[in-house]
């Protein structure tokens, strides 16, 4: 692993908003240099060309690729995640954006003063694509500064209320994630499981503290199909039991 920080972005058929979500990550202001693994899932409309440019203008900081097949958002996080060079890994989703161009630096300054710290995340804005504003702003029930991650495993699997972390708010230690992947492979490799943040949580609070910034640092998109949010109810109820 080097020290630097890779940025996961996965998109699916995002093509009026995957060039926004990079842009707000290409913005950033940090001592670490950074790395954007990019993976189209096999889209269907012009995602792929817009990741393309992009990818060839930023040489030097984007690795891009699109599936050969879609992956689904399990193999296609864990997969990309595996292939990070990064000590530090965030993620940000193709229809959401960073707001705060020091966002990774406040997060990195925190991990490297704080080696018991496993992660670190921050508020967030709910972002509604439809009115083209923040309608909300959403904090973490955790209120510390830093928490003992043991005291949060629970909640992190309950998921009553609020999020716990939003992981597209997070960075965290890849060696952590390396450590959980070979001790326990059934959790991030289980097709009935269908999100990646869970798990991901949960073994970083297993394996230490977790530190929160409440201030937002994203604008989560909200009131559009994706998903988490889709207009089939089959495909909703499928969504939430493989969360459950």
């Amino acid at each position: 692993m080097e020290n630097i920080i890779s940025v996961i972005v996965l998109t699916y058929n995002q093509e009026k908003t995957i060039g926004r979500t990079l842009d707000s990550i290409l913005m950033q202001k940090c001592h670490l240099p950074i790395e954007i693994e990019l993976r189209d899932d096999c889209s269907n409309d012009a995602t792929d060309a817009v990741c393309k440019r992009y990818a060839e203008k930023y040489p030097s900081i984007i690795r891009y690729r699109q599936n050969k097949q879609n992956k689904g958002i399990i193999d296609n996080y864990f997969d990309t995640l595996l292939e990070c060079r990064g000590k530090y890994i965030a993620d940000c989703a193709g229809d959401d954006f960073w707001i705060d161009p020091l966002k990774l630096e406040k997060e990195v300054q925190i991990l490297e003063k704080h080696p018991d710290v496993t992660l670190v995340h921050t508020a967030w804005n709910n972002y509604d694509e439809e009115l083209g504003k923040v309608v909300s702003v959403s904090h973490s029930e955790l209120k510390n500064e830093i928490t003992d991650g043991h005291k949060m495993m629970e909640k992190v699997f309950t998921q009553n209320g609020i999020s716990a972390v939003h992981l597209c708010t997070s960075l965290y230690r890849k060696e952590v994630f390396l450590n959980a992947y070979n001790d326990y492979p059934h959790f991030f490799k289980n097709k009935e499981y269908n999100t990646e943040d869970l798990q991901l949580i949960f073994f970083m609070a297993k394996a230490g503290n977790i530190a929160y910034i409440p201030t937002p640092t994203l604008n989560y998109s909200v009131n559009h199909i994706s998903a988490s949010n889709t207009l089939n109810e089959e495909k909703q109820f499928l969504f939430m039991e493989g969360i459950n």
